[in-house]
């Protein structure tokens, strides 16, 4: 579960706290299927589960700038969409004490962005 609220007085330096972030999604077995071969999976066959985020854990301070490095589809992206409140978490716990914004195709993300 998310809790995107302030920080306790001891952790006023950190901006961001993630804790063992999760974000699973389904994605459906046959790409090519049409219209009326996904909704007659909607029944839950014919769908597979993607881990895309397991187990991130990491402290951002106020003034840090942050760099996500991986490789094509390794859920840079998605970690990031999730921090900033655009994509919802599986499990773990994300904490903020500003709203972080999420900018550029590049998904860079700046707590302080103007």
């Amino acid at each position: 579960m998310a809790v995107r609220a302030g920080m306790t007085p001891e952790s006023r330096d950190v901006s961001i706290r993630v804790r063992d972030l999760r974000v699973d999604y389904e994605v459906f077995d046959d790409r090519r299927a049409g219209l009326r071969q996904r909704l007659v999976t909607m029944s839950g066959t014919g769908r597979t589960l993607v881990h895309a985020v397991r187990g991130v854990s990491f402290d951002v301070c106020a003034g840090e700038a942050v760099g996500v490095i991986g490789s094509n589809g390794s859920g840079k992206s998605t970690m990031l969409a999730a921090v900033a409140g655009l994509l919802p978490p599986s499990d773990g716990e994300i904490l903020v004490s500003d709203e972080p914004k999420l900018l550029g195709v590049g998904a860079t993300l700046l707590p302080r962005a103007s």
